[in-house]
């Protein structure tokens, strides 16, 4: 294994996977049942430090001209996993649990049975009751084994022993941590009540449900432990969660019998529906209930189409003069040095001659900081020019059922064929060149994908009417806002600053003066009502901070 993960032939990724799927097993065998210390813990630790240096090699300094061994932080941020230690905690947890449940079983009765009788002198040795215990007091104090007995929530629990290695990224006993809570930033100034809020997290969500963890967290919360007054509306904004995306659904159906079983899918969550000639719209408001609902519909084989989540979408940029043999991983590794995390880097060929050019696509997780990103100016040794991507024009294509505005990804539509127009995959097709092709849309003697296909003319022209549409709407806004903007409403009141103009008398008007001083009131108290949440919200920190400090 020493001369795999030092060869250059196999990539980082892939040691990383040799390591997890053959080593370490074998390392942490049968450590469900160990009652491990924390000495024990800190070897199994150094040993998964060893791996890791040996996988990404020494790291060159460029102003003592030599190599050095990678530090323990620069090792986390390029394994971007959960250690040794948090893997031995989830097993045991997970071993607990099968335990706990295992009624009127031998190995039930031996963990609540208590030995009667005078022990020895000192203190007695742990038990793998106690460290579970431990275990559980890391993740959330209030927790206890009774919690076992519900198994989604026991998974939940198991899983935040995985995922709270992936928050700790930074010192968090001296550094406050910017969170993204329903779409508006605040400051959390414990970081330990930080850790508690993602294990009830961890707790109240089901375990089909995905988390994102990378920074942020999106996830309504209200008075959790150490955060009862930090968390109120800043600039009077409400907390609003995105919604979902909307689900189209083109199949007969009867509308009552629907909406009962929807009604089933979502439980409590609310939805709407939306009836057209051509399809039904459905728009669910919580994340589990749309996955659920486009769950129940594909193992019904109903004809649909959505959209992606925006909560998923990756965040695109380009990179431009990196030279075209530059190796992908070295670019990852440098994004992430600089706190970007990477889903998807592509390079760019020319379309005629496809020849590689100097042009990168970069797709990054979702994040808060992604548009610091532009501020890069060197990558791997190159000088760069980074800037955002361009928005595509072209209407999108579904390469599924050769219909617009939608992708193949999200369709459960029939499948119509490219080239002849009939129901099968276009993959599947067996219609010879000499034959003329078929559109599937407005049957006439080109392909699907045909730009000057009739209907897709038509789209365009309904899409640049609408635009031309808003766009004279704004405009006739605009001239009537700029119109009450240059409207003369108080010049009368004020004296001409002309010179040599004669002086007239001043005329005092009791109406404009009562219209002046009601609308200061309502000024200064519209700036009261802006300026208490904020007095409060810092008032709330600095007492925290002071206890803090006590």
């Amino acid at each position: 294994m020493r001369e795999m993960f030092s060869s250059k032939l196999l990539s980082r990724r892939t040691k990383e996977r040799l390591y997890c799927t053959y080593m370490r097993p074998v390392v942490t065998y049968a450590c469900e049942t160990w009652s491990s210390t924390q000495g024990d813990e800190e070897k199994l630790q150094n040993f998964e430090r060893k791996i890791l240096r040996k996988i990404y090699g020494p790291v060159y300094n460029n102003e003592l001209e030599r190599f050095e061994r990678r530090k323990n932080e620069n090792l986390q941020q390029l394994y971007n996993k959960p250690g040794i230690r948090h893997f031995l905690i989830r097993k045991r947890l997970e071993w607990a649990g099968h335990v706990w449940r295992a009624e009127d079983t031998l190995i039930k009765k031996v963990t609540e049975s208590k030995i009667t009788g005078k022990r020895p002198r000192g203190r007695p040795r742990q038990r793998w009751y106690d460290r579970v215990e431990k275990d559980l007091k890391k993740i959330n104090p209030l927790l206890d084994m009774g919690v076992a007995s519900d198994r989604e929530k026991w998974k939940g629990i198991s899983e935040a022993a995985m995922k709270n290695s992936k928050f700790r990224r930074c010192n968090t006993k001296s550094t406050p941590l910017l969170l993204k809570v329903d779409n508006y930033n605040m400051i959390c100034v414990r970081p330990t009540a930080f850790w508690e809020m993602v294990s009830i997290l961890f707790l109240n969500r089901k375990a089909s449900s995905p988390i994102n963890t990378y920074g942020t967290l999106s996830f309504e919360f209200g008075k959790l432990h150490g955060l009862d007054n930090t968390t109120e509306k800043i600039s009077g904004k409400t907390s609003q969660t995105s919604k979902p995306p909307p689900i189209f659904i083109q199949a007969q159906l009867n509308f009552n019998n629907f909406c009962i079983k929807i009604k089933e899918l979502t439980d409590s969550s609310r939805f709407d529906c939306k009836s057209s000639t051509k399809d039904l719209k459905l728009q669910t408001y919580s994340s589990d209930s749309y996955r659920t609902v486009i769950k129940y519909l594909k193992e019904n084989n109903v004809s649909f189409h959505s959209f992606q989540s925006k909560e998923l979408k990756p965040y695109r940029a380009v990179i431009r003069i990196l030279h075209p043999t530059t190796d992908i991983s070295a670019i990852k590794d440098e994004l992430l040095n600089n706190g970007f995390y990477t889903r998807n880097i592509m390079p760019v060929t020319n379309k005629l001659t496809k020849t590689p050019l100097t042009i990168l696509f970069v797709d990054l997780e979702p994040g808060p900081t992604n548009s610091d990103i532009f501020k890069i100016t060197s990558l791997c040794y190159t000088k760069v020019k980074i800037e955002p991507a361009h928005p595509k024009k072209d209407i999108p294509q579904c390469h599924r059922c050769q219909t617009y505005g939608h992708t193949r990804k999200y369709c459960n539509h029939t499948p119509r064929c490219v080239k002849c127009g009939l129901e099968h995959e276009s993959v599947d097709c067996t219609k010879d060149r000499s034959t003329p092709a078929n559109c599937a849309l407005c049957n006439g003697s080109h392909p699907a994908n045909y730009k000057e296909c009739k209907t897709h003319i038509d789209l365009k022209k309904k899409l640049a009417q609408s635009k031309n549409n808003t766009r004279n709407n704004n405009q006739q806004t605009s001239k009537g806002i700029n119109q009450d903007l240059h409207r003369p409403t108080y010049s009368h009141s004020f004296p001409s600053l002309n010179k040599e103009s004669s002086p007239q008398p001043q005329t005092n008007n009791p109406n404009q003066n009562q219209d002046l001083t009601t609308k200061l009131s309502l000024f200064i108290n519209d700036l009261k009502a802006l300026i208490n949440p904020l007095v409060s919200l810092l008032t709330t920190v600095i007492e925290k901070l002071i206890k803090n400090v006590n």
